[in-house]
């Protein structure tokens, strides 16, 4: 799927980096070729005023009962520590994934529901982005929740086991519960979480190496 980022906005890939990608495969007999593709757009640096980056809500720790028809799953990310922009929200689930609701806590003590999922389809795997960016003032807390069916009548329908705990796990027959947030400091060139020192700091033992 194609995500271009605003004007002046891109992702810092430093030099000699290496691109891992996690693809989650079920071998269904046969075989197969895998004719995966990425393509990249590169911005001209002096032309970039905000750097973006991605976080991640998970936990690993969840284990969903045999029958349990809303199972509930709930996650609450760091706190904003500036005032920044969030760009987009990506749910992630398997099988049993039944709804999927991003909340913001603001710090005046609001909170606004910042995406509702209330039918999650495992098919229609997909990122939501904000047509404007929504601002996230500082000290606003990001809360993720989620709830799985491993009921026999989802089981019948999505061609699963619903007589066993679940946990979380790669397999499609297992588990995930993945809440991706892209966003970037409002401020212009500030690196996100300090990860401009860390990044400068790999970058010279690379090329020290």
């Amino acid at each position: 799927r194609t995500v271009p980022l605003p004007p002046g906005h891109a992702r810092r890939i430093p030099a000699r980096s290496k691109l891992v990608f996690q693809m989650h495969y079920t071998p269904n007999g046969r075989r197969t070729k895998d004719v995966t593709k990425i393509g990249v757009w590169f911005s001209d640096p002096e032309s970039v005023t905000h750097e973006v980056t991605t976080r991640l809500a998970l936990n690993h720790d969840f284990e969903i009962p045999p029958g349990a028809k809303n199972f509930m799953v709930n996650l609450k990310l760091n706190r904003f520590a500036r005032d920044s922009r969030l760009l987009s929200l990506t749910p992630h689930m398997h099988l049993r994934g039944k709804s999927a609701r991003y909340t913001a806590k603001y710090p005046d003590g609001t909170s606004e529901v910042l995406l509702d999922v209330p039918v999650f389809d495992y098919n229609w795997q997909t990122g939501y982005e904000y047509a404007v960016h929504k601002n996230m003032p500082a000290g606003t807390r990001i809360e993720w929740e989620i709830t799985y069916d491993n009921s026999p009548e989802r089981a019948a329908e999505a061609g699963f086991d619903s007589n066993r705990a679940i946990r979380f796990g790669g397999p499609t027959t297992d588990e995930m519960d993945l809440g991706w947030l892209t966003w970037c400091y409002a401020e212009e060139n500030m690196w996100p979480d300090g990860l401009r020192k860390q990044a400068d700091e790999i970058q010279k033992r690379r090329e020290t190496d």
